[in-house]
C-alpha cells in the first residue's frame, strides 16, 4: 500500500541524519504548507527540505501506481479461478439468450456484451451429493423472480454443456416460486383495529402488509425463519401479540410439507399459497388493554 508523501518524507530525514556530511542541514517538522510558505527563502535548508518534499512526492506517485497495476492483476487473477461456486454463480449472470459463443483460444465467450439479453436476474450455486446446482430465476414486470420460459432454458442448459468443466455434473433449477401456506393467531388492540385486520385510522391492512414485505424481502434462496416470521407481524402496527399455529411449504406440484424452524424453497423463492387468500390465513382476535 502507498505510502503517504508525509512519511516518505521523515523517513528520508532519518536517513538524512545517518550520514555525517549532511548533518548541518538540520530539517524543521514539516508540512506542506510549511514548505509553500519557505519557498521564497534562499536559505540552502529551505531548499533542501523542498527537494526532498517534491522527491516524497514523486515516490508516492509511483507507489500509487503499482498499487494501481497490483489491483488490476488481482482483478484478472480472480477472474482465471475457474469452478468455483462464485465463478458458476458470475457464468450463470453472464449468459446472453440469443446469442452464439466463440472460442478465443482459451475459452468460449461472447464477441459482443449485450446487457439487454442477460436475462438471469437471479442465481444461488449450491452443491447436493456431487451435483453443482445453479437455481435461477429472471424479473416479471414488477421486477418479482419468475422462471425461464422454454426457449430461455434451453438455451441456458446448452450454455453451460458448453462452457463447464469436463465431467462436471449440472443441473439448472428452473421453477416457479414455492408456495407457502400458514395459520396465524393476531391478538390485536381493537382501540387501533378492525377485525378485519384493518387500521381504523387509514384503512390499511399493517399484518397482511408485514407479511407480505417478509417474503418478498428474502434473499434468493434465502431461509424462511418461522421466528423472524412472527417478529415481522409483531412490529406491525396494532398488533399485540401473534402466535403461528402450523406453517407449510411445498415445491409444485409436491405435497405440502410442515415447516418447523426453517424453509429454503427448492425454486429460490416464496410466495404466498395462490389458492387461498391471505386474509383467511389469519385469525384476527381483539384483545385491548387490560
Amino acid at each position: 500500500m502507498a505510502r503517504t508523501i508525509q512519511e516518505i518524507y521523515n523517513e528520508g530525514v532519518t536517513e538524512k541524519q545517518q550520514l555525517a556530511s549532511l548533518q548541518e542541514l538540520e530539517p524543521n517538522v514539516d508540512t506542506a504548507q510549511n514548505l509553500l510558505t519557505d519557498v521564497t527563502s534562499n536559505s540552502k535548508t529551505a531548499k533542501w527540505r523542498l527537494m526532498l518534499w517534491v522527491m516524497s512526492y514523486l515516490i508516492r506517485l509511483h507507489e500509487l501506481l503499482w498499487d494501481a497495476f497490483k489491483l488490476e492483476m488481482q482483478n484478472k487473477a480472480n477472474e482465471l479461478i475457474t469452478g468455483t461456486r462464485p465463478w458458476h454463480r458470475a457464468e450463470t449472470f453472464a449468459f446472453q439468450f440469443g446469442d452464439t459463443l466463440t472460442w478465443n483460444g482459451a475459452k468460449y465467450t461472447y464477441p459482443v456484451i449485450n446487457e439487454l439479453n442477460k436475462i438471469v436476474k437471479r442465481v444461488a450455486v449450491i452443491e447436493v451429493g456431487g451435483q453443482v446446482r445453479i437455481k435461477v430465476a429472471k424479473l416479471d414486470s414488477n421486477d418479482q423472480p419468475t422462471p425461464l420460459d422454454n426457449p430461455e432454458y434451453d438455451a441456458l442448459q446448452a450454455y453451460w454443456q458448453q462452457i463447464k468443466f469436463a465431467g462436471t455434473n449440472i443441473s439448472i433449477v428452473n421453477k416457479p416460486a414455492d408456495e407457502l401456506h400458514f395459520e396465524v393467531n393476531v391478538y390485536f388492540d381493537p382501540l387501533l383495529m378492525l377485525s378485519d385486520g384493518s387500521l381504523i385510522s387509514d384503512g390499511s391492512k399493517p399484518v397482511e402488509n408485514a407479511i407480505l414485505n417478509y417474503i418478498s424481502e428474502l434473499p434468493f434462496n434465502g431461509q424462511l425463519s418461522t421466528a423472524a416470521f412472527i417478529d415481522a407481524i409483531q412490529a406491525a402496527e396494532g398488533v399485540n401479540s401473534p402466535f403461528l399455529v402450523s406453517m407449510e411449504a411445498r415445491s409444485n406440484p409436491s405435497p405440502f410439507q410442515p415447516i418447523s424452524d426453517f424453509y429454503t424453497a427448492e425454486a429460490g423463492y416464496l410466495t404466498i399459497d395462490p389458492l387461498i387468500p391471505i386474509e383467511d390465513m389469519i385469525n384476527y382476535i381483539p384483545y385491548g388493554p387490560i
